[in-house]
């Protein structure tokens, strides 16, 4: 099994939400409320996260195949962390 401990960062959001994920991520954000957190890992092993947020509600669009943690809290708090095979011992 591997090990996944890679220190958590925080990126602010649209309409007050905050993304906690690794830093080694891609967040890119837009006006509208989009929201994709991409993972390059190579070996053509590309896995993202879409989400749509507005003030009320957050919504998954899409989601990658390999998932470690997706937590939405009612604080407006996001914690992603995508499964890491390029750290396997």
């Amino acid at each position: 099994m591997t090990k996944q401990s890679k220190e958590l960062i925080s990126y602010s959001l649209p309409y007050g939400w905050t993304l906690l994920t690794p830093a080694d991520l891609i967040i890119t954000t837009n006006g509208d409320g989009y929201v994709i957190a991409a993972a390059n890992y190579g070996m053509n092993h590309f896995e993202q996260l879409i989400l749509s947020v507005t003030g009320e509600q957050a919504q998954i669009i899409s989601v990658p195949h390999q998932l470690l943690e997706l937590t939405i809290s009612i604080t407006k708090e996001i914690i992603y962390r995508p499964l890491d095979f390029s750290s396997a011992e």
